[in-house]
C-alpha cells in the first residue's frame, strides 16, 4: 500500500476483525500524534454486554496497545450513560440496538488520535459505526 501525505482511514466495526500495521515513520514532533514502532494497533471483541464487562476492557486496554478497540454486542440502549462506560486515556463511540434487545457496536479510541464520527455514512436500522481517523506524517 501507498502513503500519501496524509492519509485517511475509515473504520467500519459491525462484527469485524480488523488489524493492520501503519508505518512508524507517521507520526508529528508535536507529540500530538505519536505511534510507536510497530504502527497503529486495532482490535476487535464480541463483547455479549460491556455493560457488565467494563473493568476488563479498562484492565485490558491499560496493558496493552491497542490504539482503537472495536466492540461489538455491547448489548446496550439508550438507558446506558457514556460515564457508565468510560477508560481513562480513551474516548469511547457508540451506536446502540435501541427497541430490541442486543446488538450495538462501539469503539475505545485513545485521547489523543485525531479522529472524526462519520454519522453521514451511517444508515437507519444498521449498527454500524464509522469512524476517520487522520495520520498525518511528520
Amino acid at each position: 500500500m501507498t502513503w500519501n501525505l496524509t492519509t485517511y482511514f475509515v473504520f467500519c466495526f459491525c462484527n469485524l476483525y480488523f488489524h493492520f500495521e501503519v508505518p512508524s515513520s507517521m507520526s508529528t514532533s508535536s507529540g500530538r500524534f505519536l505511534l510507536e514502532k510497530k504502527g497503529l494497533h486495532v482490535a476487535h471483541v464480541n463483547i455479549r454486554s460491556l455493560r457488565n464487562k467494563v473493568v476488563e476492557v479498562d484492565n485490558l486496554l491499560s496493558n496493552s496497545n491497542v490504539h482503537i478497540f472495536g466492540v461489538s454486542e455491547t448489548h446496550l440502549d439508550n438507558t446506558v450513560q457514556d460515564s457508565e462506560l468510560l477508560v481513562p486515556n480513551y474516548v469511547i463511540h457508540r451506536r446502540d440496538r435501541n427497541g430490541r434487545s442486543g446488538g450495538g457496536v462501539a469503539l475505545y479510541i485513545r485521547c489523543h488520535i485525531p479522529h472524526k464520527v462519520r454519522s453521514d455514512l451511517c444508515m437507519e436500522g444498521i449498527e454500524i459505526l464509522w469512524t476517520q481517523v487522520h495520520l498525518p506524517f511528520s
